[in-house]
């Protein structure tokens, strides 16, 4: 089948085809009129023309009977009278009108002889003598009643004439019978002919009947006194009929025309008019300019409008294409997110604003025991024959409004309670009106119970660890009170410090469990309570209260674990133990600052104090003292490295990347 966008075309193509039909048909009639016309305007010219030639031989015929009846009442033999044109008295009337038609009338003899002539003023004309010859070869029989016409000549006045000659004289003469011949002018016939308009390359011509031509409009003396008997008109159509309208190619210029001929009614003439096909056709031609123009415009105007209608259409098909592929798109995601929502376990559907289901997927049916054709376009209170409950409706009221709700609630489920998890998301148009909701639930009922199990075991967990820790640090104490004994029974001296500084450690480590014990979250230990706690309890140690020594903290609120806590409590308590054992000598005072910031990723620990410095030629890496071997081993334990300077005191520091 045709596309649509090329429908147009054909329908065009049709519809000119057909206009160019009518207009090929109208065109040949207007061509088949205009050459019936021609041949008409012919036929009826050479009619009138014949007429007029009658009317003119008449003419000339009435002048030579008057002639002749002059001649007769003269009573004078021939050869001695002589008429003037315009004889004296008003009484007596003129011989032949003075318009130039009879140029001068002629007595001849048997033999063609003149005997006698009146001219139409002075001389005149001389006979030609081939003149003379031709009429004795045609002159008229003593029984002849009508006009015979002889051949044109020139005259010496380069003026063209023919001879007309009818009558005959009988009466008692001694040389017989006698003829009257008139000279009739050809400048006087050509107004006959050029009164008739043939056109531009249209003619008018008068012959004799044996072809010679006596005169043609328009006007050239060339063409006179030649015989055109071999031409087909003479050879074929006079020869077939008097009179007859041919087309044909015209001998006298190799024109086509379309001519009429028609032989006179006493047979001496033949009159011939014709029109050029040029002219006759003219208003055929103009007709075709016409119709090719009009047939022009209304192709263009078709092609114009097929185009448009074939834009039309393509574009018509297009956005059916599109309409089509978007439909099989919308169709394929719409099976997508079927297919989709199906496979996930949970409820998915949208409600519109009368909260009628306009998608579900299989997990939302379920609940309702029907399929999805049954659910889509019903409500809920439809499906279950229950209204929606309370909290639900205030839920989806708050959705409608534009408010995204995320909830749980618990519904029976074949008489068993269900917890339900549930988001209303509002579906929204372009000018931000809700125009619905989405929903998604999710049936959390097995989660909550696992939920609940988990934190019984969380709460079994943090029971029995709290119980650990406080064994921990009641074994630690303990500990620390063995040591406490024990030094006690120990002189001053190297032991004592090796007691104090092993009962300092293990208080640190006691102090940790005590306080992850003592919190509320036992994965982590807040330091600057942990720490706080610490330095006061070495300060107690270090008697620094006594000895007029200042502890000064400067803890960022940072949380460690017990991996972390407790190496760096036993870091702090041998650096600051340090500094109050041996930065303070002989009774001098001053502070000690802890600090422990954060930046970032990076934890910094910094313990400076302004006593009397590290020795000359302090190199940490060599240090002998335990303390500070212990404290290089706790920092590289952290993740660090531990760095000591002086400069109005000790500072020892150490940099740890995610610690904290």
């Amino acid at each position: 089948m045709l596309a649509a966008r090329f429908q147009p075309y054909l329908f065009a193509g049709l519809a000119l085809a057909i206009l160019a039909g009518f207009v090929a048909y109208d065109l040949r009639r207007e061509h088949q009129r205009s050459i019936a016309e021609a041949r008409s305007t012919t036929a009826n010219v050479a009619r009138l023309l014949d007429q007029q030639t009658a009317q003119l031989l008449g003419r000339v015929d009435a002048v030579l009977s008057d002639f002749e009846s002059r001649l007769a009442s003269a009573g004078t033999p021939v050869g001695g009278i002589v008429i003037t044109p315009q004889e004296a008295g008003a009484a007596v009337p003129p011989l032949w009108p003075g318009d130039g038609l009879i140029r001068a009338l002629y007595v001849l003899d048997s033999e063609g002889r003149p005997l006698q002539s009146v001219a139409g003023s002075g001389a005149a004309p001389v006979l030609d003598a081939a003149f003379l010859a031709d009429w004795r070869d045609r002159a008229p029989s003593a029984s002849a009643s009508r006009l015979t016409i002889g051949k044109p000549w020139a005259e010496s006045t380069g003026q063209w004439v023919f001879p007309v000659s009818r009558w005959k004289l009988d009466g008692g003469t001694p040389a017989g019978r006698h003829h009257l011949v008139a000279l009739v002018g050809v400048a006087a016939v050509q107004p006959l002919l050029d009164s008739v308009d043939t056109g531009r390359n249209g003619f008018v011509t008068l012959f004799l009947r044996d072809g010679w031509m006596l005169a043609t409009s328009p006007r050239n003396d060339a063409l006179l006194g030649r015989s055109w008997a071999q031409t087909p008109m003479f050879q074929e159509h006079l020869a077939s009929a008097p009179a007859g309208t041919v087309r044909q190619v015209v001998v006298r210029d190799r024109t086509e025309r379309i001519y009429s001929y028609r032989e006179t009614a006493q047979g001496a003439l033949v009159v011939s008019t014709g029109i050029s096909m040029t002219d006759a056709l003219a208003d055929w031609r103009a007709r075709i300019v016409v119709d090719v123009s009009i047939l022009s415009i209304v192709a263009a105007a078709g092609l114009w409008g097929a185009t448009q209608l074939s834009r039309n259409y393509a574009r018509r098909e297009s956005a059916e294409r599109a309409a089509d592929q978007a439909a099989r798109r919308i169709e394929q995601s719409e099976r997508f997110v079927r297919e989709v929502t199906d496979n996930v376990p949970m409820s998915i559907a949208y409600l519109d604003r009368e909260l009628r289901y306009r998608f579900a997927n299989q997990a939302q049916c379920e609940p309702f025991d029907r399929p999805r054709d049954d659910v889509l376009g019903r409500t809920r209170e439809e499906l279950t024959g229950e209204p929606l409950p309370a909290e639900l409706q205030q839920r989806v009221n708050a959705a409608l409004q534009g408010a995204t709700q995320h909830f749980e609630f618990e519904e029976l489920r074949d008489g068993t309670p269900h917890v339900i998890e549930a988001h209303f998301v509002p579906a929204k148009g372009p000018g931000g009106q809700v125009q619905g909701l989405y929903t998604a639930s999710t049936d959390v009922t097995e989660r909550h119970r696992q939920q609940r199990r988990i934190e019984q075991a969380l709460a079994e967990r943090e029971t029995l660890l709290r119980e650990v820790y406080h064994r921990v640090k009641n074994n630690l104490q303990v500990v620390q009170s063995l040591l406490n004994l024990q030094r006690r029974s120990l002189p001053e001296g190297p032991a004592l410090a090796a007691l104090d500084d092993s009962v300092k450690r293990v208080h640190a480590m006691a102090l940790v469990h005590e306080k992850l014990y003592q919190t509320g979250h036992l994965d982590a230990v807040s330091l600057p309570d942990y720490l706080a706690e610490l330095l006061r309890y070495l300060a107690d140690m270090g008697d620094a209260a006594r000895r007029g020594i200042v502890l000064q903290p400067g803890i960022d609120p940072v949380k460690a674990s017990l991996e972390v806590s407790v190496p760096l409590g036993l870091l702090i308590t041998e650096l600051v133990g340090n500094s109050l054992k041996h930065g303070f000598p002989d009774g001098r005072m001053g502070t000690i600052q802890v600090r422990l910031s954060r930046h970032g990723e990076t934890t910094t620990l910094e313990v400076e104090d302004d006593g009397v410095g590290l020795p000359p030629g302090f190199d940490l890496a060599r240090a002998t003292s335990m303390g500070l071997q212990l404290a290089g081993s706790l920092a590289g334990q952290l993740g660090g490295q531990l760095c000591a300077t002086s400069a109005n005191g000790a500072k020892f520091t150490a940099q740890f990347t995610r610690l904290l």
